[in-house]
């Protein structure tokens, strides 16, 4: 029932933003899909090593979140100006922060360019760094406790759903095709979180400490998705305002 009220809604948001609904339905199944085959290539005996390996320091994991956080951080500071354009003053000032959010998760992602320049740590940081790298996310004080982040993220992109019934809130509201990504990578976060401190099993924690990875890049990939799909909403609602 509840499945079919979301599937219900998504349709009509396609419906009032002039967007395919085809194309939202597949995105609400996507997170799923990423999460159930990534598990299983992590479980299967054969494919066990190519997972981990999709998963290391500059391998297509990291590299997709880090591409899908810099475009969704340029789109977003591309939307936050045509806002200004219109004069859309309180929704401007939250793209703007959001887009440079993911800039910055972008920019962490690659060590802040330290991937493909190479240039050394300055000793400062990397005397307090987990990894010796240029990024703030990994500093000692953090304490193995990133999974607050995603989780975060989240819970805050199930309030973002929930903002549709709020009229004040709409514009910055997050699609309903969203709300898959934002409960699985609440839920996975907060089981990660919570085996930090209680061993829930053995392979079951295996598993999960390995799809951390995975929802950074659900986080990223989720970002961008809706910074595009608001801007077609607003782009949307602009043309058939000069109707």
């Amino acid at each position: 029932m509840y499945l079919t009220n979301l599937k219900l809604k998504i349709i009509n948001e396609a419906k009032n933003n002039g967007m395919l609904k085809n194309w939202l339905l597949a995105i609400a199944v996507i997170p799923l899909l990423i999460v159930f085959i990534y598990s299983a290539l992590l479980t299967i005996p054969f494919t066990r090593n190519a997972a981990v390996w999709g998963l290391e320091e500059n391998r297509p994991i990291e590299l997709l979140t880090f591409f899908f956080a810099m475009v969704g951080g340029i789109q977003g500071l591309i939307l936050a100006w045509r806002l200004r354009q219109h004069r859309e003053g309180i929704a401007l000032g939250f793209y703007l922060v959001f887009a440079i959010g993911l800039l910055f998760i972008g920019a962490e992602e690659v060590a802040w360019g330290q991937w493909f320049i190479g240039f050394e740590t300055p000793s400062t940081i990397k005397d307090v760094n987990t990894q010796g790298e240029l990024t703030l996310h990994n500093l000692e004080i953090w304490n193995d406790r990133l999974e607050i982040f995603p989780l975060v993220f989240g819970i805050a992109g199930l309030i973002g759903v929930g903002m549709h019934s709020i009229r004040s809130f709409r514009k910055i509201s997050a699609p309903y095709a969203l709300l898959s990504w934002f409960v699985i990578i609440s839920v996975v976060s907060a089981i990660d979180l919570f085996q930090d401190f209680i061993v829930i099993q053995e392979q079951f924690d295996y598993l999960i400490n390995y799809l951390d990875e995975v929802i950074e890049m659900l986080v990223a990939i989720a970002g961008f998705l809706y910074i595009w799909l608001n801007q077609k909403k607003f782009v949307w609602q602009w043309k058939t305002k000069r109707r």
